[in-house]
């Protein structure tokens, strides 16, 4: 499902691609000689409720430092799901770190949710 229904209306301001940021940083050291990343995924949308969240995440499979599989798995089809499946309210941060010498892209592929 993509957008929100509020009152029996289709929200699409609230398309889980254009409110779930996924922020990538740099933090300077290496890890088995790969530049290391903090990433950041988080719901900018007040009044939705996001689950079965998924992200391209391209190159990912290469990491060289460990992510816990709950916080961000790959999955067989080549794309990342975010948080086991679970919900992803506004206040919440889910954050990982990880390594890789090729570039990984990160982007928001779907997801379903409900808006207040």
């Amino acid at each position: 499902m993509h957008g929100c229904v509020h009152a029996g209306l289709a929200l699409p301001r609230c398309e889980p691609t254009a409110t779930i940021d996924i922020d990538i940083t740099k933090t300077g050291e290496l890890v088995k000689g790969a530049p290391e990343y903090n990433a950041v995924i988080h719901n900018t949308r007040p009044a939705c409720l996001f689950y079965d969240v998924y992200a391209k995440c391209d190159g990912f499979d290469d990491t060289a430092e460990p992510v816990d599989p709950y916080t961000f798995k790959k999955e067989e089809d080549g794309t990342c799901l975010v948080r086991g499946g679970g919900g992803l309210r506004k206040s919440d941060l889910i954050k990982f770190k990880f390594a890789s010498q090729a570039p990984v892209h990160f982007a928001i592929k779907n997801g379903t949710l409900t808006c207040d």
